[in-house]
């Protein structure tokens, strides 16, 4: 879960690619040298992987890349989003206090010293230039972190990173990148099991993770999600797969992390170039939710929802019967819900035409048309639950930021 997370994160900003699972092992390098147990060296990994979780809040990340500037307001948002998964409720202390400078730390506080792990293996994985080899950096590093010994970072701490530091394998580790298992097999025992309940607060958190970037995204997912479960149980699915289905709703777009608010937002018709960063948006929403042990039925779901019957849709160009019942579900409830809501360039569209735009786009063979015909036939059940759904998720969107 966390390693998703991570993986989602890092999509907002191509520059941060890699950076949390770097700051995860470097602080685990540093914990382990500290002697600290085995339950908080696997806080820190794992806090590790979710520190940046709150980058959802920048319009500019280019903070999170000057040495000596502190950005709280991510942190902020991460604590937030995090505690909405009561399991990760102290992760998101931890997360909260990741770029509090020493002197200002509680450092009596265990999860205060946490943050301090986090804030020391976030900076050096920052100032580290990954185009020239480690060794030669090495002491030009290891002066400027010294020289803020006591102020930014905890003294302990530093001295732990200093011993570190004179090992070559560590830095060699670290480019090479290849600790992803290692980070993922120490952390084995640490096993999260969530129940219906549970699944659906992780699906919900992850929906506000992409939703919440804009206004113009807020309630997408929680529509999606309601107008596939109605036409799931329309369609007998049972009770466990309908569950399944709304959680593919909320992450069927967890992709779109990977698409500027610029392209979100843009008042008129993307360019070719826009339009194919949108495309790569089903790609990523596979590749995040294939980490995650167990979600292989919500991925397939979830991923494939601009497939076409017909071999027109992206990115993978399946057809016909390749393309499983609850992908074509999925792909209606997303063609619904984004024709009835307001866009940049548009406000929703007239029932009219919304039933003229589906009844031809299945005459035409790219969608289910039994499904299709289910969805009119209740057309208005389907629209009152959907605008429901939304207005929920509009209320929660706002009330999330009015205190962020």
């Amino acid at each position: 879960m966390t390693v998703a997370i991570s993986s989602a994160t890092d999509l907002i900003d191509a520059r941060l690619n890699g950076h949390n699972k770097r700051v995860a092992f470097i602080a685990s390098q540093i914990s382990e040298c500290l002697g600290l147990s085995y339950d908080d060296q696997i806080d820190v990994i794992l806090s590790g992987f979710l520190h940046d979780v709150g980058i959802i809040g920048l319009k500019d990340t280019s903070c999170l890349f000057e040495l000596d500037k502190e950005d709280s307001i991510h942190a902020e948002v991460g604590h937030k989003l995090l505690t909405t998964i009561p399991e990760l409720k102290k992760l998101a202390i931890i997360v909260r206090g990741h770029h509090v400078p020493y002197e200002k730390s509680e450092v009596q506080s265990d999860e205060a010293f946490k943050s301090q792990l986090i804030n020391l293996a976030d900076r050096i994985d920052i100032v580290l230039d990954y185009n020239r080899e480690p060794l030669s950096q090495r002491e030009a590093i290891l002066k400027w972190i010294n020289s803020k010994k006591g102020s930014r970072f905890h003294p302990e701490i530093v001295q732990a990173f200093n011993q570190l530091s004179g090992i070559e394998a560590f830095w060699f580790h670290l480019f090479a990148g290849d600790f992803d298992e290692e980070l993922l097999e120490k952390a084995n025992n640490r096993t999260l099991r969530l129940d219906t309940k549970g699944l659906l607060r992780f699906g919900k958190f992850f929906s506000q993770m992409i939703d919440f970037r804009s206004p113009f995204t807020a309630t997408h997912s929680s529509g999606v999600a309601a107008t596939a479960v109605f036409l799931a149980q329309k369609n007998g699915f049972q009770h466990k797969d309908q569950t399944l289905m709304r959680i593919a709703g909320y992450l069927h777009d967890v992709g779109k992390l990977a698409v500027p608010n610029t392209i979100l937002e843009k008042n008129g018709k993307l360019t070719k170039e826009e339009f194919n960063v949108i495309k790569s948006h089903t790609y990523y929403t596979k590749s995040i939710l294939g980490k995650i042990k167990d979600f292989q039925q919500i991925s397939i779901w979830a991923s494939l929802h601009h497939e076409r019957l017909d071999g027109t849709g992206y990115p993978f160009h399946l057809q016909g019967q390749s393309i499983p019942l609850g992908s074509r579900i999925m792909a209606i409830a997303d063609i619904f819900t984004a024709l009835n809501e307001d866009r940049p360039y548009r406000e929703g569209v007239l029932k009219g035409d919304v039933i003229r735009i589906l009844t031809d786009m299945a005459e035409r063979g790219g969608i289910d048309i039994e499904l299709t015909n289910l969805a009119l036939k209740h057309y208005d059940e389907l629209s009152e639950i959907c605008h429901f759904e939304q207005k929920t998720a509009r209320k929660e969107y706002q009330a999330f930021w009015a205190v962020s």
